[in-house]
């Protein structure tokens, strides 16, 4: 008797919908970490030198305060999902499988 199997690989549309497997998450938000702290000391180093010339404009201070406390737009993205097909793959057997 032969029985034919069907196999889904559906991780590439569960990666688009933001689905994923331990390692990749955890891979992307190191690098998200690393960037966000290297653009957080970037931009505490940028004010540091503002705030060292600070005879050449005495109102850095209130400047870069304004500048902190301004709310960042955070934009609005529209998009269809997912835009991959599901990945199958049809498996004959010359018998049946018992899977426990």
């Amino acid at each position: 008797m032969q029985v034919n199997m069907i196999k889904l690989n559906m991780s590439a549309i569960y990666s688009e919908l933001g689905l994923k497997n331990f390692s990749e998450f955890g891979r992307e938000n190191v690098q998200k970490a690393k960037q966000s702290a290297n653009n957080y000391i970037g931009k505490i180093a940028s004010n540091g030198d503002r705030m060292a010339a600070i005879q050449s404009n005495k109102n850095i201070i209130p400047q870069i305060a304004q500048e902190e406390t301004r709310a960042k737009d955070p934009g609005i993205t529209m998009d269809i999902v997912p835009k991959q097909l599901v990945k199958m793959q049809i498996i004959k057997r010359s018998s049946i499988d018992i899977l426990i």
